[in-house]
C-alpha cells in the first residue's frame, strides 16, 4: 500500500515533467518559428531588390532604343504588380510612369 502523500508528490513530480517538457517544447517551436520567419524576410528583400534592378535595366534598356514591345511591357507590368505586392517602394513608380512614355513597337 502506498501512502496517499506518496501520491501526492508522485503527481505533483510529474505535473512538473511535463510542463517542463511543454514548455521546452514550445520555446524550441517559437524559435524555429522566429527563425523561419527571419529567413522569408531577407528573401523578400533580396527578391524585391532583383526585382527593382531587372526593372531599372529594361527601363534604360527600352529607353535607349526608343521603343518596347507590347510582350516586354506586359512583362514589366507583371513585375512592378510582384515588386509592390513584396513591398517595394515609390521609387519604381516615376520610370513605370517612364515605361509608359516609351512607344510600343511590334519589332522592338
Amino acid at each position: 500500500y502506498v501512502g496517499s502523500g506518496y501520491m501526492e508528490y508522485l503527481v505533483d513530480y510529474l505535473i512538473e515533467i511535463v510542463l517542463t517538457v511543454t514548455t521546452t517544447l514550445i520555446i524550441a517551436i517559437y524559435k524555429r518559428i522566429k527563425k523561419i520567419i527571419s529567413t522569408i524576410e531577407v528573401n523578400r528583400v533580396s527578391i524585391v531588390a532583383i526585382i527593382k534592378n531587372i526593372y531599372v535595366d529594361k527601363y534604360y534598356l527600352h529607353k535607349n532604343k526608343g521603343c518596347i514591345s507590347l510582350n516586354e511591357k506586359e512583362t514589366l507590368n507583371n513585375l512592378y504588380i510582384e515588386y509592390k505586392k513584396l513591398g517595394g517602394d515609390g521609387i519604381i513608380d516615376d520610370i513605370r510612369d517612364e515605361i509608359d512614355k516609351i512607344p510600343i513597337k511590334k519589332d522592338c
